[in-house]
């Protein structure tokens, strides 16, 4: 991405992406909070994403997480375990570290 000047614009590594199913269930939002905790202490923007465990959304909100740039993307081991972490989005996804919850 360039910037009005012509040059890349510098990478938004302060942000980092949390999927979870709901939101309101009260083990994830004790997880948000716990990440949020951490991540706001440390300079970084956390990105919540609900996929209210629909795989299409959760795809989605992968791509959509990759493309902003985030420094790291933490999901639920269910996501994974579901595999809806396909091949395609891992070998974009190479320099974005990952957390399973």
């Amino acid at each position: 991405m360039a910037n009005h000047h012509g040059q890349k614009a510098p990478l938004r590594k302060n942000n980092i992406g949390l999927i979870v199913p709901r939101i309101n269930r009260n083990f994830f939002s004790n997880i948000i909070h716990g990440i949020e905790s951490v991540t706001d202490i440390n300079g970084y923007n956390l990105i919540i994403c609900q996929s209210n465990k629909h795989l299409n959304s959760e795809i989605s909100k992968i791509h959509a997480l990759i493309e902003a740039q985030v420094a790291g993307i933490v999901a639920t081991r269910e996501l994974l375990m579901r595999q809806i972490v396909p091949d395609a989005i891992c070998s974009a996804a190479d320099n974005i570290p990952g957390i399973v919850t």
